[in-house]
């Protein structure tokens, strides 16, 4: 990166430190409610989420080659997010809890695919943990 683009990285940084802080201590103080800070999350959020997608697609740009093997990746995640879709049944939150806290039939459906997502995402972080420290003995 130039030198002049790091330093506009870093005041733009520095700035948004800066208001955020000032916001927090204008809430401890009293000055203003938890509906400005939590519209300032939204913003750092979404300015958050634009900057990765344009340094992302900026990347995909300049590396074609590689783009071929993040698409794979992101395919072979939906892949399993759909297959844990179908393998997650609808009653993953019991009935009590989904009337007290407003739960619909979907949303239990979709807290199930999560939880099978997340236990597909494991079992192959395991399997790919043990497969390396195999492969560094036999090196």
């Amino acid at each position: 990166m130039s030198n002049t683009l790091s330093k506009l990285v870093s005041i733009f940084s520095y700035t948004l430190l800066a208001v955020s802080v000032l916001l927090f201590v204008g809430y401890l103080s009293g000055w203003n409610d938890e509906g400005i800070l939590i519209g300032w999350v939204y913003v750092l959020t979404a300015l958050s989420i634009g900057i990765t997608l344009a340094f992302a697609f900026i990347g995909l740009a300049m590396f074609p080659k590689k783009a071929k093997f993040s698409l794979i990746g992101v395919g072979a995640l939906f892949l399993i997010f759909g297959i844990s879709y179908l393998f997650s049944s609808d009653g993953s939150v019991s009935t009590h809890i989904m009337e007290k806290s407003g739960i619909s039939l979907n949303m239990s459906h979709l807290i199930g695919m999560g939880l099978v997502a997340t236990y597909i995402l494991s079992i192959f972080a395991l399997i790919g943990i043990v497969f390396t420290e195999i492969s560094k003995i036999f090196k």
